[in-house]
């Protein structure tokens, strides 16, 4: 690899820039991660492939030169700038570059979504049309909704939830029996007053089908808007269960499942870190709220802010206090639990919602995160940045909290404690715990 590129490699890293090596052919996903995140490269000649790869919304490829890009999905919002572009699929917003260039078997979907600038090839076979009409300016391609080709003969049963808390999630369906249901006992379990514990069960018949049977809920089993005790499913039944709980039943292939899956990750996660968003948190702490109130069960959340961000973004502009939040978001959520959620619910702050944890795994957890936080290295442009958070944390307490609403307002009182106090600090129901050599 020549200095000067190896010197340029070395400068887009010290800014937090994820640099592909243009020497190498990346299959995803054992060399290059699954997700190239917003501001990641492709440098002229690399070749990026792989159906499981996933290009975050805001992400941008071929911005130096022609890169190829195989069989991935580009989110909202991420581009390629030059290069060629075979078998991808395109989500809405997804923008192609002047010099891109589209061959067969590309998906773009979403319809009336466009290119801010018109790709200048599309080859025979590719589903893109340019549409003539004075709406719509020459620069721009108006991309029309297609369904996703099958890439194989298989297609798995899936319910996919349309209304209530969890929209856009999706279920794949085994061979053996699958039971419905708020209790912890049923394999796909929503969160919905009106549901029963065990609800109803779907099973597979002689033919391959699926058959819907209730379980003498309390509230019943619609098919269409017709009550039903027992029904065999067709593709695109829709299936109403408790209050405001709609499914969908669906035969779906391997690509058609990952663009459900893209749909459901771009509703509930924030573009710019990969945190879960405001609207996730909300509903995901009231599912965990309601099941903690109704088994006695322990929860924490914890609340973080990043200390003098105004300063950072005034002193190093916002791509720098962008470069902080993604590169904090990375950390903080690689040394988290699977079960924890991590969600960006404001600007500069974000919150942790821990199940199963109690007042002191809470306290804990806030001061590692506060810890790996002051001991993390950011820089930006060759410039190292100082950052740290201010923690609120505390658990549920029956007593305290009759609402989810009453541990948010709590939780934020705590985190202005912990700002009052001088920042960089954690504080519990117990008090302010200072950093060491402090106090």
């Amino acid at each position: 690899m020549p200095d000067d590129l190896s010197q340029r490699i070395e400068r887009l890293v010290a800014r937090g820039v994820n640099v592909v090596d243009p020497r190498q052919t990346y299959v995803a996903p054992e060399v290059i991660p699954e997700r190239i995140r917003p501001g990641a490269t492709l440098h002229p000649g690399t070749r990026l492939q792989g159906p499981r790869t996933y290009l975050c919304p805001g992400a941008q490829v071929g911005v130096e030169g022609p890169a190829t890009v195989v069989d991935a999905i580009f989110g909202p919002n991420a581009a390629i700038d030059s290069g060629f572009v075979h078998g991808a699929v395109l989500l809405g917003g997804a923008r192609l570059g002047a010099n891109a260039h589209v061959r067969p078997g590309t998906l773009l979907e979403e319809e009336a979504s466009t290119a801010h600038a018109s790709p200048r090839f599309f080859f025979p076979g590719s589903v893109a049309q340019q549409k003539s009409t004075s709406a719509v300016s020459e620069e721009q391609t108006v991309i029309r909704r297609a369904r996703p080709p099958t890439t194989s003969g298989e297609r798995n049963a899936f319910v996919i939830v349309l209304s209530g808390r969890s929209v856009g999630k999706m279920f794949k369906l085994p061979q053996a029996d699958v039971t419905i249901g708020r209790s912890l006992d049923a394999e796909i379990r929503l969160e919905d007053e009106g549901i029963s514990r065990l609800h109803m069960r779907l099973s597979r018949v002689e033919d391959g089908g699926v058959r819907l049977t209730d379980l003498d809920s309390t509230n019943g089993g619609y098919v269409n808007g017709v009550r039903v005790h027992r029904h065999d499913l067709d593709d695109g039944d829709r299936i109403q269960v408790g209050s405001v709980t709609i499914l969908k039943f669906s035969y779906q292939d391997s690509l058609e499942e990952q663009f459900q899956q893209q749909l459901y990750e771009s509703a509930t996660r924030d573009p710019l870190t990969q945190a879960y968003n405001k609207r996730f948190f909300d509903e995901q702490l009231l599912k965990d709220f309601s099941h903690a109130q109704r088994h006695k069960l322990s929860l924490s959340l914890l609340m973080l802010d990043v200390d003098h961000f105004k300063k950072i973004n005034d002193e190093h502009g916002h791509p720098a206090g962008d470069h902080v939040l993604q590169r904090l978001a990375a950390c903080i959520m690689g040394s988290l639990r699977t079960e924890d959620a991590f969600c960006r619910v404001g600007g500069e702050e974000f919150t942790v919602i821990a199940r199963d944890s109690g007042l002191l795994h809470a306290t804990q957890l806030g001061e590692r995160l506060r810890r790996l936080t002051e001991a993390t290295k950011f820089v930006y442009d060759g410039v190292t940045l100082q950052v740290t958070v201010s923690v609120g944390a505390l658990s549920y307490v029956p007593e305290r909290h009759d609402t989810s609403e009453a541990m948010v307002a709590e939780v934020d009182q705590l985190l202005y404690a912990a700002k009052h106090a001088g920042r960089n600090r954690v504080a519990t129901p117990a008090g302010v715990i200072d950093p060491p050599g402090v106090g």
